[in-house]
């Protein structure tokens, strides 16, 4: 998602957020081996961004949202368009078990057991942890559609040609 927006926002949304997700001063040597491998410096942004903890990925997409985005995927409700029965929301718990999840991954790759077993409560917290996440990526979608590069072009329909909107 941060990839996306980079690549479909308009810049003047993003670049005045890069200096606070992305610090790091390059020297010489730096600048020139990145030159030499044409590497884009929004790639840098991304490549730097670990994705590891609830704590990294909020405070990247927080400054891109306006506001915590956990909050802000906690707080969203999502049901399928005149379909009320299908409304769903998400709670704060499956923050905790996303938490889990990545204390579990952590575990499993750096401190593998032999007796590990696989239970119904890491199941519940992995179901739960992919709510969250699809919430979280509804929540960027909208940032995402509410600062669209104005020099894209949509294209309507499978034919490529423009719509003329923007």
């Amino acid at each position: 998602m941060l990839d996306a927006i980079f690549r479909q926002c308009d810049p003047a949304f993003f670049i005045p957020k890069l200096k606070d997700i992305h610090n790091y001063k390059y020297n010489i040597e730096d600048l020139i081996d990145i030159y030499k491998r044409q590497i884009h410096p929004l790639e840098l942004v991304s490549s730097d961004a670990s994705f590891q903890s609830i704590e990294k990925i909020d405070k990247v997409f927080s400054k891109f949202v306006g506001n915590s985005v956990w909050t802000e995927a906690i707080d969203l409700k999502v049901r399928i368009k005149d379909m009320p029965e299908t409304a769903v929301s998400f709670e704060p718990e499956y923050l905790k078990a996303l938490e889990r999840v990545f204390f579990l991954r952590h575990e499993l790759v750096h401190n593998p057991r032999k007796n590990f077993i696989f239970t119904a409560e890491i199941l519940k917290d992995i179901d739960n942890a992919d709510g969250l996440l699809f919430a979280v990526d509804v929540v960027l979608c909208k940032v995402l559609a509410d600062h669209v590069d104005p020099e894209l072009i949509i294209a309507d329909g499978l034919d490529g040609e423009p719509s003329g909107q923007t």
